[in-house]
């Protein structure tokens, strides 16, 4: 038997009944299986889809703490109300003990955290691989196998394990420092194929200063086949933050169009373009357009945008219906340009109904060459729409693991300012669904940056 399994099975109860046996042995091939694989995942990058829910909840009184809370869920009249919801798209990539991202096709991974990319609302790193490998590289204890069940027409073995404090790398990042917490979770087994089928987790109660109670996730998982390897990967991760107002959020997570990693976003740690290592990457515009200040712009889309399918993340194309003119009526950009950039939200709130679309454009093409374009939205803002806001700034919980290259681990929680709107165009629609066409029209305004 090799050290490695030895390593693990001792982390097993060491007195278990006969009938117990055979379950120790799916539990040792199962960390044997994913230790195999742990090498190669950095070989992997897929698109990761977050579609996040805000609750609002009703409760009789105030709590002054999550125990009051937790006393509070339980009388009767306790209700959550869906308030709203978003979608935001990025590309993930597992490094040897961290999850990286980037926003879907950008030029590069960098050592950005993923709230420092998303700039708002709750988000937490882990489903892609980093859960699970901390689970299986040795930060869990107490391994027990708890029963056999049966789901979906298959027996399971279940196990639950717990990760102390002092072993953790689940961090919650506040003013006042970083911590460790503590947590748990299952583990649902094949015995036949010794192959994980569903992983849930929670956090112990979070300190005082974090915002959160507790931050709940339950993955299912599958199988996905890369370079002649199989990969045990979330099908569907429902993540569950429980503010201590009693204000909820779930966030589920997907992953889909996974690839070999192949350098279509190269991985940068605090590196200039220049130092950044070689490979097929997109150009990166080096200087920006030196325009007035003030000056209207008018874009067309060239591409419809659906708010049911577009996610926050998400790139847009457009073209400038107008020429920009100087106050001299002299061509600076001509009429027909094309504009390049990114949905930064895609949001809907329930009562009253109204759909949020913003836009926030990147560059533009001239003679043939990308530049910086720096505009800001002056489409006129609609009454009612400060719940946009809330959003942009609720629940100021994130997570993306605080590293520095590949030599740090990666669950985080961390209280982080909401990011400023900036260069933004904010769209809003009465209903709950909005489709703009192509050559819909948007009004912006030139800016320094």
């Amino acid at each position: 038997m090799s050290m490695a399994r030895q390593g693990w099975m001792l982390l097993l109860i060491a007195a278990c009944a006969a009938a117990e046996r055979d379950a120790v042995n799916v539990l040792a091939r199962f960390g044997e299986m994913v230790r195999g694989n742990a090498s190669h995942i950095p070989n992997l990058t897929c698109v990761e889809t977050i579609e996040r829910q805000y609750y609002r909840a009703r409760l009789s009184t105030a709590p002054r703490n999550c125990d009051d809370l937790a006393a509070e869920k339980k009388k009767r009249g306790y209700k959550l109300t869906l308030e709203s919801a978003d979608r935001l798209r990025l590309d993930v990539r597992a490094g040897i003990t961290v999850e990286m991202y980037s926003w879907p096709g950008a030029d590069r991974f960098d050592d950005r955290e993923l709230w420092d990319i998303i700039g708002y609302g709750p988000a937490a790193s882990g489903p892609f691989a980093a859960s699970l490998l901390e689970v299986v590289q040795g930060d869990a204890t107490d391994f027990t196998f708890l029963d056999e069940t049966e789901a979906g027409g298959r027996k399971l073995l279940q196990y639950s394990f717990r990760v102390p404090a002092e072993r953790s790398h689940y961090f919650i990042y506040m003013p006042q420092g970083a911590v460790a917490t503590a947590w748990d979770g299952t583990l649902l087994i094949d015995p036949e194929t010794s192959e994980l089928a569903r992983m849930t987790t929670r956090t112990s109660e979070l300190p005082p200063e974090a915002l959160a109670c507790e931050l709940t996730t339950a993955s299912d998982y599958g199988r996905v086949s890369l370079g002649g390897r199989e990969f045990p990967l979330s099908r569907e991760t429902r993540q569950r933050f429980i503010d201590r107002s009693g204000d909820e959020v779930e966030n589920i997570v997907t992953f889909s169009a996974c690839r070999a990693y192949q350098a279509e976003s190269r991985v940068s740690f605090g590196a200039t373009p220049e130092d950044a290592p070689a490979g097929p990457a997109k150009a990166v515009p080096a200087r920006g357009l030196d325009l007035p200040a003030g000056l209207p712009v008018t874009i067309e889309l060239s591409a419809g945008i659906d708010s049911v399918t577009a996610a926050g993340g998400d790139r847009f194309a457009g073209r400038l219906a107008k020429p920009i003119l100087d106050d001299r009526k002299k061509m600076l950009v001509p009429e027909g340009s094309e504009v390049a950039g990114r949905l930064i939200e895609v949001a809907v709130r329930m009562q009253p109904r109204e759909v949020a679309i913003a836009l926030n454009v990147e560059t533009v093409r001239i003679d043939g060459a990308e530049t910086a374009f720096h505009v800001a939205g002056r489409t006129p803002s609609s009454r009612g729409g400060e719940w946009l806001r809330e959003i942009l700034s609720s629940l100021t919980i994130g997570g993306g693991g605080s590293h520095s290259g590949d030599s740090a681990s990666g669950i985080t929680i961390t209280d982080h300012p909401p990011a400023p709107e900036g260069e933004l165009n904010v769209l809003r629609f009465s209903g709950t669904r909005k489709v703009l066409e192509p050559g819909f029209k948007t009004e912006w305004v030139t800016v320094k940056p």
